[in-house]
């Protein structure tokens, strides 16, 4: 990749990243949040604290889906082949990886590592994000 085309995919990914999260969260960050809350609820019932643990718009996955959209709207502007279908495939795959992240950390805090697990968990979802932009790619 030439300097130039890493300029325009830094410019491209961070343009479209905030874009997209500003616009996401402001349209749909509550009403994911608490979704998924409720979602989360209906699955483990009350065998975990709650308590220790808000839902946020900003960990509903709108984070990861609009890192992941970035960057395969970054490689078709360096004329990269991103598949639609794959891409759509990709935002689900997000979703549902952020609520097993969601319920993991939910569930260590009743060994009490909540703090590692959440920290890990981004992490995580990065490696889950990069291997699904390698994968949009043909």
């Amino acid at each position: 990749m030439s300097p130039k085309e890493k300029a325009r995919f830094i410019v491209v990914f961070f343009a479209s990243y905030f874009l997209l999260l500003g616009v996401t969260i402001y349209a749909f960050g509550g009403w994911l949040a608490s979704s998924e809350g409720n979602l989360i609820i209906a699955l483990l019932g009350k065998t975990v604290n709650y308590s220790a643990f808000e839902f946020v718009s900003y960990c509903s996955g709108l984070v990861s889906v609009s890192a992941y959209l970035g960057v395969c709207m970054a490689l078709i502007s360096i004329k990269q082949k991103v598949l639609a279908r794959r891409v759509a495939i990709g935002v689900g795959i997000l979703f549902l990886a952020n609520i097993l992240r969601l319920i993991a950390v939910l569930l260590s805090e009743k060994i009490g590592i909540v703090q590692v697990v959440h920290v890990f968990s981004w992490f995580f979802m990065f490696v889950v994000i990069v291997w699904l932009a390698e994968m949009s790619v043909d």
